[in-house]
C-alpha cells in the first residue's frame, strides 16, 4: 500500500473460504439459521470494510475542491481583521500571525494526514502483525 502497488495476499480469498463455510453450514431449526444469517451479516460487514480500506489507501489525497476551499477560508480569515480600522498596529500584528500560523499548521496536518499509508503519519505494518498476533494467528 504504501508504494501504491496492488494489494495482493490471499485477504480475499481467506474471505470467500470463510463464506463457503457459513453458506454450506448446515443449520438444524430456528436458532441455528439466525446465527447462520447473522455471521453471513457480519461477513459482509468485513468484506465492506476491507473494500472501504483498499479504497481509502489508494485515493490520493483531499480533493481539489476543498483545498481551494481551505486556502480561500484561511486567507479571508487572515485579512478579515483588516476591515476593522482604527486598531493599533503591534496587536494587530500578533493577532493576525497568530491566526495564519494556526492556519498554516492545520494545513499541514491534513495534508500529512491526507495518505495513512506513507508520508509522516503513515501507518506501518507492525500494527497489523501485532493485531494478528494478539489474535493469535501471527
Amino acid at each position: 500500500m504504501q508504494r501504491g502497488a496492488p494489494v495482493g495476499g490471499p485477504g480475499w480469498g481467506r474471505l470467500d473460504q470463510i463464506r463457503a463455510a457459513v453458506v454450506n453450514a448446515e443449520a438444524d431449526g430456528e436458532f441455528q439459521e439466525d446465527r447462520k444469517s447473522e455471521a453471513l451479516d457480519k461477513l459482509n460487514e468485513v468484506y465492506s470494510e476491507r473494500h472501504e480500506r483498499l479504497t481509502r489507501a489508494f485515493d490520493r489525497g483531499v480533493v481539489a475542491v476543498v483545498w481551494f476551499v481551505l486556502i480561500v477560508g484561511s486567507l479571508v480569515c487572515v485579512l478579515l481583521p483588516n476591515l476593522f480600522g482604527g486598531t493599533k498596529l503591534f496587536p494587530h500584528i500578533v493577532l493576525v500571525s497568530t491566526l495564519a500560523g494556526a492556519l498554516a499548521l492545520l494545513l499541514f496536518a491534513i495534508f500529512q494526514l491526507q495518505n495513512p499509508f506513507s508520508g509522516g503519519s503513515r501507518i506501518e505494518p507492525e500494527a497489523f502483525q501485532w493485531a494478528l498476533a494478539r489474535l493469535g494467528r501471527g
